[in-house]
């Protein structure tokens, strides 16, 4: 009953994750990432937007990291947010299960529109979705390394 639910749960997260209109080089977007879970318990939050502030947090150690993101991770992140699926294109329906897989929560925020996906790490190889979070999921190791200089 248990994974009965989950299931229908996940599956009516995911029926709404895909972005209606992809944006443009111009358009403004924001963008969230959590991490949790892993092996030790990770607990991590990005938030990105299209001019570039990008806001990381590291639970764990109580990190918090303001930076500015360069051009090129912006226009590379709107690039991939061009290449996420319409509405009509189906994702997956099932988040699979995984006791020490990282857990991924995304939101897409653009033209008045908002759009969640909660993933692991299982689930999200074969996913439209995988090279945006893997962007982010870069960038948010950068900032909380130090990597940015700003």
């Amino acid at each position: 009953m248990r994974y009965a639910i989950l299931y229908f749960v996940t599956a009516a997260i995911l029926s709404a994750c895909a972005v209606p209109n992809p944006p443009s080089l111009t358009d403004s977007w924001e963008l969230s990432l959590e991490v949790t879970g892993g092996l030790a318990g990770v607990q991590r939050q990005l938030s990105i937007s299209n001019t570039g502030e990008l806001i990381a947090r590291d639970q764990a150690s109580g990190a918090v990291v303001e930076v500015q993101v360069p051009a090129a991770d912006l226009v590379a992140l709107t690039s991939l947010l061009t290449q996420l699926p319409s509405p009509d294109m189906v994702v997956p329906e099932t988040m699979a299960p995984c006791n020490d897989c990282f857990e991924y929560t995304l939101r897409v925020s653009m033209g008045g529109l908002q759009t969640d996906l909660v993933t692991n790490d299982v689930s999200l190889e074969n996913s439209s979705y995988a090279p945006l979070i893997s962007k982010l999921t870069d960038l948010l190791q950068k900032a909380l390394a130090g990597e940015f200089g700003n």
